[in-house]
């Protein structure tokens, strides 16, 4: 499956456009140098509720610890956010591709554990780089907006039993057409050797994913699954536009492979809070006409 990906990643990477069509929002700020350009989504969920907290996951280090209150370490409550931003580094490499770096940090913060000094529980980083060529090319109903290939570093910062960390080459395909977006997204594992903190981890990640939005007016709707994947894994994103650049936001979640942590364990969560507008959002968002 991952083989067919990548063949047809190829094919319309390196085909001609037959139907040029007007490109994205995206293709405006990408040519400004040294600008921080959305990516994955930033955004800040001041409340958060995990019905599934797993706290034996913490047992090999809480566990060594004076014993210095009687609550859990890993609560229901907390607060996540993500800042994910790219910085085109060079446009027009070769034949049309942009060189671009990205970083998304992604934290879960156990700010009402005070018997904990509220830790943050949970950190990951994931710094890319990739090459991106925009694309005006009709496929079907849709235009094929671009299409990308990078290397992705995705680690969790921890040591010992709590260490997680993972390499991957990325294919990546972005569809529109009018206010329905899609990814589509194929990865093939680095091996990490002797030393694999995650020998399973494509079992529950997948070796891909798939990512449909679709906006009406002020509203948005994001769904996300894993391609490939010995568990499901759907995450559902909700936005609506209010004044200036920020949206109403809510995240639910519900299966595996969230988080490095417990990316083997089943997860049940949903968040209320804010995020910042993307280039989906302009495309159809009234406040902006």
């Amino acid at each position: 499956m991952i083989s067919i990906f990548f063949c047809f990643l190829f094919s319309v990477a390196w085909g001609e456009d037959p139907n040029p069509l007007e490109l994205s929002n995206y293709e405006k700020p990408i040519g400004s140098r040294y600008s921080l350009l959305p990516h994955r989504g930033t955004y800040v969920l001041p409340i958060t509720y995990n019905f599934t907290p797993h706290n034996d996951i913490y047992q090999p280090v809480t566990a060594s610890l004076p014993e210095a209150s009687k609550e859990d370490y890993y609560q229901n409550e907390e607060v996540e956010f993500q800042i994910s931003f790219l910085l085109p580094v060079r446009r027009d490499l070769f034949w049309d591709w942009d060189l671009i770096m990205g970083y998304t940090h992604h934290s879960w913060w156990q700010l009402y554990n005070a018997a904990w000094s509220k830790p943050f529980r949970e950190t990951i980083y994931q710094p890319e780089i990739f090459l991106r060529k925009l694309s005006t090319r009709k496929v079907g109903p849709f235009q094929l907006a671009g299409y990308d290939f990078s290397y992705v570093h995705e680690s969790n910062g921890q040591i010992s039993a709590l260490s997680r960390s993972w390499d991957r080459l990325v294919g990546r395909v972005f569809f529109e057409s009018g206010g329905t977006f899609l990814l589509l997204e194929g990865w093939v594992r680095i091996p990490d050797g002797k030393n694999d903190e995650n020998p399973e981890i494509l079992r529950y990640k997948g070796i891909g994913r798939i990512e449909a939005t679709q906006t009406l007016g002020k509203h948005s709707l994001k769904i996300r699954a894993p391609l490939g994947s010995s568990y499901y894994g759907v995450e559902a994103q909700y936005s609506f536009a209010t004044y200036g650049a920020y949206r109403v936001f809510v995240d639910w979640k519900s299966g595996y492979g969230y988080s490095l942590i417990e990316y083997d364990r089943s997860t049940q969560r949903i968040g209320v809070g804010l995020m910042l507008e993307s280039f989906v959002d302009e495309e159809s968002n009234p406040t902006k006409k």
